[in-house]
């Protein structure tokens, strides 16, 4: 069995009931992501609280972290609770459809480590299928929502793999939106690129591209761009050791 508990340096974060497990996309994004000039971040499919901890620990704004499945939710908010953001931070048990039909909120910020599996066979636990899967949250319903939910000058921050990601551009550039930030990760030097961060932006901007591996040619040794990255939050690095 795994770990029930995944530590970082200034919170701890329980994942055995939730449906998605702590993961290196999760991190990834919630380490990369620029929500400097953000009041309002809304997290889109939180699982475990793990991207709205993170960007609470980088950034004063306030977080609304939104998933639709119920134990998921139970946990985020246990493990919420028990950091040092729990004023920060408001989880609700809720589809982003319903979401943002009934909300009079905009946000600054919308973060999403999404679904993106399309033609895979199902899972045999229905949470991890949806979890994984979206046939429960489309790019193209994660655009529109998005639309709906940002403001004028707003931010959506997403990791793909290549394909999905790709895909995402085209339709979010064929609806009006801009790409501002696109970072791509190959998890060693010399090895094709396997996930894509994008900054997506509803005004124009100027891109700004990156490229990231997470491993050095030896096995489980952190890359000097991964470990800069990830500085503030993996144990290995607490008190300044390697």
């Amino acid at each position: 069995m795994s770990q029930p508990y995944f530590t970082f340096q200034r919170f701890r974060v329980r994942h055995d009931r939730c449906a998605m497990k702590v993961g290196t996309d999760g991190v990834l994004l919630g380490a990369w992501v620029d929500a400097s000039q953000a009041s309002k971040v809304l997290d889109v499919g939180t699982g475990s609280g793990l991207i709205a901890l993170m960007l609470a620990q980088r950034f004063p704004a306030e977080i609304t972290a939104i998933d639709v499945d119920p134990p998921s939710v139970e946990q985020a908010n246990e493990n919420v609770t028990e950091s040092p953001w729990k004023e920060q931070i408001e989880v609700q048990g809720i589809a982003l459809a319903d979401f943002a039909l009934q909300t009079q909120e905009t946000f600054d910020h919308i973060v999403s480590n999404p679904p993106y599996f399309t033609r895979s066979l199902e899972a045999p636990d229905p949470r991890r299928h949806r979890a994984r899967h979206n046939d429960t949250l489309t790019p193209q319903d994660l655009l529109a929502y998005s639309e709906t939910l940002l403001q004028s000058q707003g931010l959506l921050s997403v990791i793909y793999p290549v394909e999905e990601a790709d895909a995402l551009v085209q339709l979010a550039i064929e609806r009006g939106w801009f790409v501002a930030r696109k970072c791509e990760v190959a998890p060693k030097p010399g090895k094709p690129v396997r996930r894509v961060l994008l900054t997506l932006s509803r005004a124009p901007t100027e891109e700004e591209r990156s490229h990231m591996t997470l491993e050095t040619h030896e096995r489980h040794v952190h890359s000097p761009e991964y470990a800069d990255l990830t500085r503030d939050f993996y144990l290995r690095y607490r008190d300044g050791h390697e």
